[in-house]
Order: structure tokens, then C-alpha cells, then sequence
């Protein structure tokens, strides 16, 4: 019998590829897929909007939505260091997020996120 698929949720390093465009099918503003890791679930207030879109979501598995750019740094929360750098106005961005790998942090990498985002408060967006 085999495993269950890791998923996303509290304490797991997530690697995702995240992409941006003009609409949903046109990925054109980041013109490749930027890869990054983060640990889900860190932040005092809980979720963010964009780890809410993240939420049980295993690897190979795809979150899809739309921001006005001037939406993008409360819905990434403290992780707005992971979003693609936007230089259109007056206009919808789409965001496709693939999630690439789940497992779980290792306490070194929990306390290291947990360090970092103390020392800017969880507002920050100062590109870590």
C-alpha cells in the first residue's frame, strides 16, 4: 500500500514555480516559471491568502488566481519576496503557482524562517 501524497500545510517546506501574465493563458510577464521554497504556516496571524491558495495542495498540483497589483503584497503576506516583480498598472495580474515538492522543514529551517521574519515583522517586504 502506498503513502498518500505529501500535501501543503503547517511546518512543510514548499518548492513552487510561480508565473505571471496578462491574462490566464499568458504567462508573459515573468516570461519563465520562478522557482522558490518557503516554510507554509509561519506567520502569527496564520495563513496568508496566498498559502490559503496552497492549502493541500501535493506536488504537480496547480493554484490559479487574479490581483490588481497593488493587491499583490497583502495576499502574499510575508512571503511577498516570493512574487515576481510588476511593473504594469490598472490591470489584473494572473498568477499560475505550481507546487513542486512538499516535505516536512527540518527545525533548522524553521527556526532560520522564523528568525528572518521576525527581524523584519511580518509587513515586510524588503526582498530577504
Amino acid at each position: 500500500m502506498s503513502e498518500p501524497a505529501p500535501i501543503a500545510d503547517s511546518l512543510k517546506k514548499i518548492g513552487i514555480a510561480i508565473e505571471a501574465g496578462t491574462s490566464p493563458d499568458r504567462m508573459d510577464i515573468t516570461g519563465s516559471p520562478k522557482n522558490e521554497e518557503f516554510i507554509f504556516g509561519l506567520a502569527t496571524d496564520g495563513l496568508t491568502p496566498f498559502e490559503a491558495e496552497l492549502y493541500g495542495k501535493a506536488p504537480g498540483q496547480v493554484a490559479s488566481f487574479a490581483l490588481k497589483p497593488e493587491e499583490v503584497p497583502p495576499f502574499m503576506g510575508h512571503l511577498c519576496r516570493l512574487a515576481p516583480d510588476i511593473a504594469i498598472k490598472n490591470q489584473p495580474v494572473f498568477f499560475q503557482v505550481k507546487v513542486l515538492t512538499v516535505r516536512p522543514a527540518e527545525n533548522r529551517e524553521v527556526v532560520r524562517a522564523m528568525a528572518e521574519l521576525s527581524a523584519c515583522g511580518e509587513g515586510c517586504c524588503g526582498n530577504h
